[in-house]
């Protein structure tokens, strides 16, 4: 069985309460790995910004059309999420 990745722990950790003054839970919200991939997402969108329409057009297609772009897009985002996990792990 595969190790669990690394998520870096809680990107925003805050308390969370319910309708209740005396139900307050911590909440650990999203993980570090997904802020990471969030923004690495941001960055890879917004770097198309500057393509021409017909550029933009062949990435799609040559990547098999609009679904197998969008994943390989969210994948190489993961990609630079653990990439950047694993840099602070190395430097800690």
């Amino acid at each position: 069985m595969n190790a669990p990745k690394n998520d870096g722990g809680p990107a925003f950790p805050s308390e969370s309460s319910c309708a209740s003054w005396q139900c307050r839970k911590p909440s650990s919200g999203m993980s570090l790995r997904q802020w990471y991939t969030g923004q690495a997402l941001c960055g890879t969108i917004a770097s198309y910004a500057g393509m021409s329409a017909a550029d933009q057009e062949a990435l799609v297609i040559n990547a098999g059309g609009p679904e197998a772009f969008a994943a390989i897009v969210g994948r190489a985002a993961v990609m630079y999420a653990d990439a950047a996990l694993g840099a602070l792990e190395s430097n800690l």
